[in-house]
């Protein structure tokens, strides 16, 4: 990072940093500050994510020769001067000494940008159309990550019968080590437990548990790959909500740069990466009543119940809504997770009858006949 002072006019700061501040959501503060900070910002994203594309490699087409993208940012505080934002992305397959040929020549193609009210400099495609729809999160009262063991290998396991061995021996070595803690308060920990934080603050605690079979639940490691699981607070580092909900179905929806978006239905406890990465599990349990009825009275359909609503919120969330309609929910996280549609309304809400077929109901079918649909960004986003 360098700076420096412009003479009687402000100040200049130049920093490299990882491209995500470009348009990822840690960075929504950074980005907001640099807006209101200074007057004229310029940004080079020179790509080289190798995690986003694994086509790319680090030593070949990062500048660095390392796994994360690079970007380079000028920004100026000059006063009096008006606001400018303007960015410049070269090639994604552009290698090394191609990225190094073109910052020495110094000839750059500038685009401007317009931030939004989220402070995202670039602005996703179809973003005024997804903020009409509903936010996920507003029709759960809960939701939680999946199970984080922090200790997959022992307390997983595809074998039921190994899977109860492994974990009587962890038991024993940990209840040996919670008396000799006891005993010994600056012992060691030694290397036959793998230990963390949760872990070490029950030995401390003197907290000690032991086999019940009853614990051995089934689980969803990844898509389609379900495993045996030990599920115990004290061997589990991160039980979170889980105890608290009753039906385990839930909707896992994995949004990370990392991974490809993804919505996956579970109906035993999911993992806390699922979908290959962090993510947040919606259960039918805590689907709240008022979004339910919020449900029938816009579709005008008395009949739907908590789990056609529930099964709805994923695929329907590819389906666009009409401009004209205004939903009841504003969506204040559209970037993060899917958002159920809310369709035209019928004038009122009726009891249902054989010969009425709601729009929601055309879905659950999958025979929603609409011509020429507009693009929606969960569909541009699950289709990656």
């Amino acid at each position: 990072m360098g700076y420096g002072q412009i003479k009687g006019a402000g100040w200049i700061v130049c920093f490299v940093s990882n491209n995500s501040l470009v348009d990822q959501l840690a960075f929504d503060g950074m980005r907001k500050h640099l807006s209101q900070d200074f007057e004229r910002i310029d940004h080079i994203d020179l790509h080289g994510n190798v995690r986003r594309n694994p086509k790319l490699s680090g030593t070949v087409h990062n500048v660095f020769g390392i796994q994360v993208g690079v970007g380079i940012t000028l920004a100026v505080k000059k006063k009096g001067a008006k606001h400018r934002l303007r960015y410049h992305r070269v090639p994604e397959m552009w290698r090394k000494g191609e990225k190094l040929q073109f910052l020495a020549k110094g000839e750059i193609a500038w685009q401007v940008l317009t931030p939004d009210g989220q402070h995202s400099w670039i602005v996703p495609k179809h973003a005024d159309e997804f903020r009409e729809f509903l936010a996920i999160e507003d029709l759960f009262d809960l939701y939680s990550i999946g199970v984080k063991t922090n200790r997959d290998d022992v307390v997983y396991g595809w074998d039921q019968e190994a899977l109860a061995n492994r974990v009587r021996q962890l038991i024993a070595d940990y209840r040996a080590e919670v008396f000799r803690h006891k005993a010994e308060p600056n012992a060691d920990w030694p290397d036959k437990i793998k230990w963390s934080e949760g872990l070490k603050l029950n030995v401390a605690r003197g907290n000690l548990t032991q086999f019940d079979a009853g614990k051995l639940r089934i689980a969803l490691y990844r898509p389609y790959a379900k495993k045996s699981l030990y599920f115990d607070r004290i061997l589990i580092d991160r039980v979170l909500q889980w105890p608290n909900i009753s039906a385990l179905k839930s909707l896992c929806v994995t949004a990370h740069s990392q991974v490809p978006f993804s919505v996956i239905m579970a109906d035993v406890l999911p993992n806390e990466a699922v979908g290959g990465r962090q993510g947040q599990c919606f259960p039918l349990s805590h689907l709240k009543d008022a979004a339910v009825a919020q449900f029938r009275q816009h579709y005008s359909d008395l009949s739907l119940t908590k789990e056609q609503v529930f099964h709805t919120s994923t695929p329907c969330s590819t389906i666009p809504i009409t401009a004209s309609v205004t939903p009841p929910i504003s969506n204040a996280n559209c970037r993060a997770f899917p958002s159920p549609p809310i369709s035209p309304p019928s004038p009122t809400p009726a009891a249902s009858s054989p010969a009425s077929t709601s729009s929601m109901n055309r879905c659950l079918r999958g025979r929603s006949r609409r011509s020429k649909p507009r693009a929606s960004p969960t569909r541009s986003a699950s289709s990656k």
